[in-house]
C-alpha cells in the first residue's frame, strides 16, 4: 500500500502590499422565472423596453425582481407580443446592482421594497412556455 502525502502551499498575505483587483466581470447569473413586468420606455429620444423577471429565492418567499433593459432584440420580442406577464423565461447577465430600499419621489422618504431588486446588464433572454389564457 502506498501512501501520499500532499503539501499545501503557505498562503500570505500582507498588509504592506496592495491585493489585486477585484473585477466585477464574475458576477454572472442564470436565473428561470417567469415576466413579471414589461413597458416601452424612451431616454434622449432612445426607446427601450424594461424587463422584469420574478423568481423564488426560497419555497414560499415574495420573490426576488430581476430588471434588464434592452433596445434590439427583446424589444422586437416585446413589440411583437412575446413578453407577456407569466412567460416562463431564462435569463442569464451580469449583476449590477442590488437593492433593498428606493427614495418615494413624491414624499422623498425612503421605503422598503416589497421584493429585492437585481438590476442587470449584458443579458440573454431565452423563451419558454407560454402562460395558458386561464393563468393570464
Amino acid at each position: 500500500m502506498t501512501t501520499t502525502t500532499t503539501r499545501l502551499a503557505k498562503t500570505v498575505v500582507s498588509s504592506e502590499a496592495k491585493l489585486p483587483k477585484n473585477y466585477a466581470g464574475f458576477n454572472t447569473a442564470t436565473i428561470e422565472g417567469t415576466v413579471y413586468h414589461a413597458e416601452l420606455a424612451t431616454n434622449n429620444g432612445d426607446t427601450f423596453v424594461v424587463v422584469q423577471i420574478i423568481q423564488n429565492l426560497q419555497n414560499d418567499d415574495d420573490g426576488c425582481v430581476f430588471q434588464f433593459t434592452n433596445a434590439s432584440g427583446v424589444l422586437k420580442l416585446f413589440r411583437d407580443g412575446f413578453l407577456t406577464v407569466g412567460r416562463r423565461v431564462h435569463l442569464t447577465g451580469h449583476m449590477k446592482e442590488i437593492t433593498s430600499v428606493y427614495t418615494d419621489q413624491k414624499t422623498g422618504e425612503t421605503m422598503l421594497r416589497k421584493r429585492p431588486l437585481v438590476k442587470m446588464d449584458k443579458t440573454t433572454l431565452t423563451l419558454a412556455a407560454m402562460p395558458s389564457k386561464k393563468d393570464a
